[in-house]
Formats: C-alpha cells, structure tokens, sequence
C-alpha cells in the first residue's frame, strides 16, 4: 500500500468526522429553535412588550391581542368582534362576555391588560 492511499483514508475520515459534528450542531441549533418557539407559545408573558406595556383592550388590533396570555387569534377575532357589536369594555374582567374566555384565562390576561373608555 502506498502513502497516498493511506492519506486518502485519513483525509476521507476526518470529512466525515467534520460533517458528523456539523450535523450534530444543526440538530441541536433546530432543537434550540424548537424549545424557544414552544417556550412562547406556551407562556407568551415572556414577551418584552407586554412585560412592560399594556395592551389596551379596546383599541389593539388582533395581532396585539395575541400577544396576551391564552389569547389566540380566533379568541382575538371575537374580543374585536365583541367590542364592535357590544360596545367598549370598561374593564378587562368584561372579557368574560366573549366567548371562550373563562376565570383561567382571564386570570393570566388581567396583569397585561387595560381599558380605555373614550368615545369614538
């Protein structure tokens, strides 16, 4: 056997040893991703913005009302939808007008929520 042949295996080894890490390392990069996303969706809390703002019930448009606790984009649809049909809520415990909204839900939206009453 000579020495190119044998550099050959290494050299062919070493690649695979390369791309085996490279493989690993998006494995755990979509992992990463995967927790991250989940973590959001099942506490959305988290979510800077709505640390540190409220959302105003009465004006937010259904991408801002996803953005609370429990509050999907069909649950969001019906908020709007409530408000347009039965007028302004004037507190946010008057979430429990739209349909699916329970004590559980209200619960987690009530700190990240607010009302402004003004007239259109």
């Amino acid at each position: 056997m000579n020495v190119d042949a044998l550099v050959g295996v290494g050299s062919s080894r070493k690649r695979s040893s390369q791309r085996a890490r490279q493989v690993i390392a998006v494995g755990v990069a979509v992992l990463i991703a995967g927790l991250a996303v989940d973590l959001m969706r099942t506490h959305p809390c988290t979510n800077v913005a709505v640390r540190e703002a409220r959302i105003d019930l009465n004006t937010a448009d259904a991408a801002q009302l996803c953005l609370l606790p429990e509050i999907g984009p069909a649950v969001a649809r019906r908020i709007i939808d409530s408000r347009e049909t039965q007028g302004l809520f004037a507190r946010v415990a008057d979430l429990r007008r739209v349909k699916g909204i329970g004590p559980a839900t209200l619960a987690a939206v009530e700190p990240h929520a607010v009302c402004s009453v003004s007239e259109p």
